[in-house]
């Protein structure tokens, strides 16, 4: 009686034992031989036995003829026996029909046995029908073992179909069951997770499922042991061999690991006793998260599953995008005033050899736009017959190089790349965009081939065509350094446009930002998205950045409208300012009335707060209302304003610079880079400007010097160069070329734009040309817009001073502590006496403040003889020359000396 085993995955018998007729099976082809061996001796002695010589057959004729005449018994008796006296060639006859037909048998049952009628189990599985005779003559005569028993069980159309790494994990479960009858579910699940390469392992590292676990299953201990010699020998049961042909028939792309362990789950899942309730509950698990991958709509990759490109499929579609195909659709954007760079491409093209041009460029002035524009010419049939039907095809090299984890596997992915290519016979060209990553790609440093190696010999005879795309500084970089690789390619140089063409394509893809964003472009639009990204976004190219700029000024547009309006909304050239001015942080909309009147009254706002400099606050803001009404000559890239101020120390200039970038720019600080020039005295300090050069340390950080990264960063803004006569020479030779270009280039080729930015130097040399004269150079003074001298402060002024300095201690103390603080007349006048010096100016009051103020405001706030939401007062007793603070109540709080021995020079 024959019986599934309870996990149904083998055949066993009342004993236990699994497999008995196949140990009956375990003949090698030797058998047949013995069977024609037999035969032949059959064959032999029958000749012997029933056919004499000739002395045998004369004695039998004599015998027979006496027994005929003297004994008529004995002649009856031999008249029967002459009824089986077969002749030689009946006998040769009858053996040899009898070995064909042994033979034969033993060929058409042998085929049988892989295709005789599956039928169904109680196990719930399907096996080949046994017992019969088929099943029997081959385990006498059939020898399974020959080749690879899962190869020619599988089928090897379905076996090719297979991943890597699903064939090592079926390996993997041969070599679990090499003592078994054949390898049941129990041990592919184990090769499944034994191979960590596949993403089938993971999931039942995750799921808690351990091999060991598994490898106390039932089938996988056998009461007789079989051995098979040979690991790939060891056959597959007709259930695992039921789970590859069904993952096979219904998988799009290569068997993954995981394609296999979700039909293996789903087997043992559906068998009716179950033993295990853990594992049970484990592969449930498993089996619902394979679901969940497999219906969601988004592609997803499952870690070590199916890569595109790996086996199975085209690496053209996994890894790249049809550009003629997308032509047609209309999804490309228009290629306009690109015809001539269009006309090289196809001329390098058309060549016989090395016909493979590379598009060099800045980036963002339409290197793939250009490609994209042969595509759409190809698709319109506007180019010659032998590209009339050719397809474009975008590759990227991240995409091959994605999911490759073991070394060959990327150097496979894109040799099958290149012969989907060839094998077009020259009506596929590949796009490379980023062509320099081709160096290095895949290599991995222990002799492996990078991308650049493997496309030479097919570069180099003309089988494969490839556009290229980079920049001229990475093509000097990584291209022009391997001469095998340069030659292959033909520059086709692709100028940033100007501004006109600029404007006349933007005009040709106005229509596609229109219809996306529901809104319309004026003509002043699109010219002020070219004019403005140009001067005020030096730093990139066109016709990039006007895209971009009119990309975002209609989105602008639509936010603020809200809901979808009923018609159009235009897009205007104050609406592609305010976007301009919002990246750059310059105001380039226009002017309001409440801004107008801000700029005309900028003198006043400026006087109350730098005492004493009516002429230096005059001249500051002439060239700020110069600046934002736009008077410049037109062409003009000088700073906004070049200012020095000279003067004795303590009398405003740095406080002037101050007041002058929260006044124009609206923020305290924030847009005010200052460069203190004792920082600055060594020759080499000019590095700390503009960057470490090549070779030196910090080049290879890829930073800038302190001055072009922030201006590159803040094009908007003032820089301070604070006590510029004691800067280097060097350093004022770096400060010639911003006062007379605007422009200043860092370490790393990256250019600072100094057209919007405010200069400012202060010196205390003298306030005569004169004495400028003999400090700076002459060259250095004549770029300087104006000179700007400051007066020294009077005793009114510094009593001014007291007023202001007053003010902020009131605000301090108000917004920490609520306690508001009174200081009197009287006192402000005595502070102002003791607080003026000719010599040091405003920096003394600054120490007798704090002597005669602060300090003793601090004292009460820490003895708490002060609380919060007081009112102190400070009054100045003139008789006895003292300071009084008084609470609320006229209480004396605390008192000391206002002449005291503080000295000017303290």
């Amino acid at each position: 009686m024959r019986q599934r085993d309870g996990a149904g995955a083998g055949l066993r018998d009342d004993t236990g034992s699994y497999g008995a007729p196949r140990r009956r099976a375990r003949r090698s082809t030797v058998s047949l031989l013995l069977w024609g061996v037999c035969l032949a001796a059959a064959y032999a002695c029958g000749s012997n036995l029933f056919l004499a010589p000739s002395q045998a057959t004369s004695r039998a004729a004599s015998l027979r003829g006496s027994a005929v005449v003297g004994n008529p018994a004995v002649g009856a008796l031999s008249g029967r026996g002459r009824t089986r006296n077969w002749d030689e060639s009946s006998v040769q006859y009858l053996l040899g029909a009898a070995a064909v037909a042994v033979t034969l048998l033993s060929l058409t049952l042998s085929l049988s046995r892989h295709k005789s009628k599956r039928v169904s189990t109680e196990g719930g599985g399907s096996a080949v029908a046994r017992g019969s005779l088929a099943s029997w003559w081959n385990s006498m005569m059939f020898d399974p073992n020959r080749g690879d028993a899962a190869r020619h069980q599988i089928g090897k159309t379905a076996f090719d179909a297979l991943s890597d790494s699903s064939v090592r994990a079926i390996h993997r479960a041969q070599e679990e069951s090499i003592n078994l009858a054949s390898v049941p579910l129990e041990g592919l699940l184990i090769g499944l997770a034994s191979e960590r390469s596949g993403g089938a392992s993971k999931l039942l590292r995750e799921a808690g499922v351990q091999v060991a676990e598994l490898k106390h299953l039932s089938p996988l201990q056998p009461a007789d042991l079989v051995s098979w010699g040979a690991v790939e020998r060891v056959p597959l049961d007709d259930e695992v061999v039921e789970v590859v042909r069904k993952s096979v028939d219904t998988a799009e792309g290569p068997i993954t690991t995981e394609a296999l362990l979700e039909g293996v789950v789903a087997r043992m899942l559906a068998r009716p006793a179950f033993v295990d309730k853990g594992l049970k509950d484990k592969l449930q698990n498993i089996l619902q998260r394979l679901e969940e991958w497999k219906n969601d709509d988004t592609e997803k990759m499952p870690v070590g599953g199916f890569v595109p490109g790996t086996s199975g499929g085209s690496v053209l579609e996994s890894c790249g995008r049809n550009l003629t195909a997308l032509a047609r659709e209309g999804k490309l954007l228009k290629c306009v005033g690109r015809d001539a760079e269009i006309g090289r491409m196809v001329q390098v093209l058309s060549r016989m050899t090395k016909n493979n041009p590379v598009l060099l460029g800045e980036p963002g002035v339409g290197k793939t736009a250009v490609a994209e524009g042969l595509a759409q010419l190809i698709s319109n049939g506007e180019v010659p017959a032998h590209l009339a039907d050719v397809a474009i095809w975008d590759v990227s090299i991240g995409s091959l190089l994605a999911g490759t984890k073991y070394r060959g596997e990327f150097e496979e992915r894109l040799k099958r790349l290149v012969k989907e290519a060839t094998d077009a016979h020259g009506k596929i060209i590949l796009l490379i965009d980023e062509l320099h990553t081709i160096v290095g790609a895949g290599a991995t440093g222990d002799g492996a081939i990078d991308a650049a190696n493997i496309l030479k010999p097919a570069l180099s005879r003309g089988e494969l065509r490839v556009i290229g795309a980079t920049t001229q500084s990475e093509y000097d970089k990584y291209i022009a350094k391997d001469p095998a690789l340069e030659r292959r390619f033909q520059p086709v140089v692709v100028p940033e446009p100007t501004q006109g063409q600029a404007v006349e394509m933007l005009m040709g893809v106005a229509s596609l930002y229109e219809e996306h964003h529901f809104v319309g472009f004026t003509d002043d639009a699109i010219e002020a998205c070219v004019k403005l990204s140009s001067r005020y976004i030096p730093s990139r190219r066109l016709p990039d950045s006007a895209l971009d700029a009119m990309d975002e000024a209609a989105a602008r547009k639509r936010i603020q409208q809200g809901a979808r309006p009923s018609s159009r909304v235009e897009v205007t050239a104050n609406d592609v300012a305010q976007t301009v001015a919002q990246w750059t942080g310059i105001p380039l909309e226009e002017l309001t009335k409440d801004e107008s009147a801000r700029l005309l009254n900028m003198e006043g706002r400026l006087d109350a707060r730098v005492i004493g400099q009516k002429r230096a606050t005059s001249a500051v803001a002439r060239a700020i209302r110069r600046a934002r009404v736009g008077v410049r000559g037109v062409g003009n890239k000088r700073p906004t304003a070049c200012f020095l101020f000279c003067g004795p120390t303590g009398v405003g200039k740095t406080e002037l610079s101050k007041a002058l970038s929260d006044e124009y720019f609206g923020a305290e600080g924030r847009n005010m880079i200052r460069l203190d020039m004792s920082e600055f005295m060594e020759r080499h300090s000019v590095s700390k400007l503009i960057g470490s050069p090549p070779g030196y340390v910090g080049y290879d950080s890829n930073s800038g010097g302190v001055l072009t990264d922030r201006v590159r960063r803040q094009p908007h803004s003032l820089v301070l160069i604070d006590e510029v006569e004691k800067a280097h020479p060097d350093v004022l030779n770096i400060l010639l070329q911003v006062m007379d270009d605007g422009r200043l280039t860092d370490s790393h080729g990256r250019l600072a734009d100094f057209s919007n930015v405010i200069l400012v130097m202060t010196s205390n040399v003298g306030s005569s040309i004169e004495d400028l004269k003999r400090h700076f150079r002459p060259e250095f003074i004549n770029r300087i817009d104006e000179v700007i001298p400051f007066a020294s402060l009077t005793e009114e002024d510094i009593v001014r001073v007291v007023g202001l300095y007053v003010s902020r201690l009131q605000a301090a103390l108000r917004e920490q502590y609520n306690i508001h603080l009174k200081v009197t007349d009287g006192l402000t006048m005595a502070l102002g006496k003791e607080g003026y010096s000719a010599e040091f100016g405003a920096r003394h009051l600054n120490r007798v403040m704090q002597a005669r103020v602060e300090d003793p405001i601090a004292e009460l706030v820490l003895r708490e003889k002060i609380h919060r939401a007081e009112e102190i007062v400070a009054d100045y007793d003139g008789e006895r020359d003292m300071i009084v603070f008084r609470n609320g109540n006229d209480d004396i709080l605390t008192e000391m000396k206002c002449s005291d021995q503080t000295s000017a020079g303290d």
